[in-house]
This record gives structure tokens, sequence and C-alpha cells, in this order.
């Protein structure tokens, strides 16, 4: 390793018998804050040599380091030479980018998060209406599920059949299955349990009605909290024969 202009100097004048006992202590005392510096990455100057000597070794003062015709200086001047130098020569660390935040007017951003607010609303009214119409719609052309995949694609668009004829084998309702007859009942018993609850006030009682949907009757439920579709008119012709009504 080799031997730097400042340890030379250093070297040099603790070996010389003319120089100072005092001039070798302040030297040391020097050495021993620029080392430590050194080693904390901080920076070096002439003040900070002189706070952090007098903090853990006792010296140097500022103006024996500072002044034009200190012997100390010339010292101190290379060691704060070199040391740059060595800062200047290690590689630059590329530090990530700070994340940039969005500053925004408290007044701004209190209307865009109430707009946000205000459209997601919307949309779960919009989703619920959707839901309900869905819902509507199929129980007013309820189709058993494995008629249809029995049927298979369609030849030619490849969609699955949905079966139409309310009397055939693949339709919801079939006057020759008493199996499917039964199993309405009991759906349509499901739906009025699962409406009803007398623990809640507001659906511990319904009321009925009769509603048409294109030209199709329904029988409805309705409760303080909601209202649901308990059987299509096919449904309910079927029931009516089930219980030998009709």
């Amino acid at each position: 390793m080799d031997i730097t202009q400042s340890e030379k100097l250093f070297l040099k004048t603790l070996s010389d018998d003319g120089s100072s006992p005092k001039l070798k202590r302040t030297l040391e005392n020097c050495k021993l804050s620029c080392d430590l510096i050194e080693q904390s990455n901080e920076a070096m100057s002439k003040s900070s040599i002189s706070r952090i000597g007098i903090a853990n070794f006792g010296g140097p003062a500022y103006s024996t380091i500072a002044n034009s015709n200190s012997k100390a200086r010339m010292y101190v001047d290379l060691r704060i030479r070199e040391y740059q130098t060595k800062l200047l020569s290690r590689p630059i660390r590329s530090t990530p980018f700070p994340d940039s935040k969005l500053d925004i007017p408290s007044l701004e951003f209190k209307r865009t998060l109430a707009d946000l607010e205000q459209r997601n609303k919307l949309l779960q009214i919009m989703l619920e209406d959707l839901k309900e119409r869905l819902t509507f719609a199929t129980r007013g052309r309820p189709t058993r599920i494995g008629a249809a995949i029995h049927l298979g694609p369609d030849p030619v668009t490849g969609a699955l059949q949905v079966p139409t004829d309310e009397n055939s084998p693949g339709a919801f309702i079939t006057q020759n299955s008493l199996n499917d007859e039964i199993q309405l009942a009991l759906e349509v018993l499901r739906r009025i349990l699962i409406l009803i609850d007398d623990r809640d006030p507001l659906r511990s009682t319904a009321s009925l009605s009769w509603q048409s949907h294109d030209g199709r009757r329904y029988l409805r439920a309705e409760t303080e909290a909601e209202f649901l579709t308990l059987a299509t008119q096919s449904e309910t012709s079927v029931l009516l024969r089930l219980l030998h009504i009709v």
C-alpha cells in the first residue's frame, strides 16, 4: 500500500528530534481525529477536525491548525485534500428516486372522494337492478340445466341449446315426472323460508300479490326489507295440480 503524503509528513515530524513534543502531540491528535472522520464518512474540515479532536482527544484547538503560520496546518491540509480525492474516486451509488406524492388541495381531494363515492353507490344500485331483472327473467322461463347440457351445443352457433317446450323432457316442469314437481314444491317452500324470519322485525311478516310481466303472472311476496318472486305462472300451475287444487 502506497504511503500518502500526509502520512510521510506525519512520520517525518514524529521522527525528527527537532520537533517539539507539543507539535508531535498536536499531529497525533489531528491524525486520530481525521481517521475517525474517515471511518464515519463525515465531512472533513479544519473546524470538524478541531471539534472532534477536542471532544475525543483533547485537541487540537481550531487556531492551532487554522493559523497561516501553524506548523500542523500543512498536515491538516494534506489530509483534507487526500480525503476529498478519495471521495471523488469512489463509484457513485444510484439512489432510488423518492416516491412522488400527489399534492392535491384539501377541497379538491374531498370533492374527488365524494364523486367517487357517489359513482360507487350508483354502480351498486345498477348492479342490484340488473341482478333483480336477471332473477325475474330467469324465473319467468325456468329451464333444467341438465336438459340443456343433454341437448349439447347448437351446430350452427356453438352456443348451448335451451329447451323451449315446457312439455318436453328437458323442461323445468314436466307433467309426467312427479320428482320434478316435488322438487319444485320444495324450491318454493325454500323461497318462503328464506324470506320470512321471525327474529327480524322487518321480515317477520310478508304480503302476497300477483304481478304481471310480459304477459306472464308471478306470485310475489314482499316484506318490510325486500321482495321476492315465489312462483311463476307455470310453477303455480304445477303446484296447484300437485296439491289437487285444480
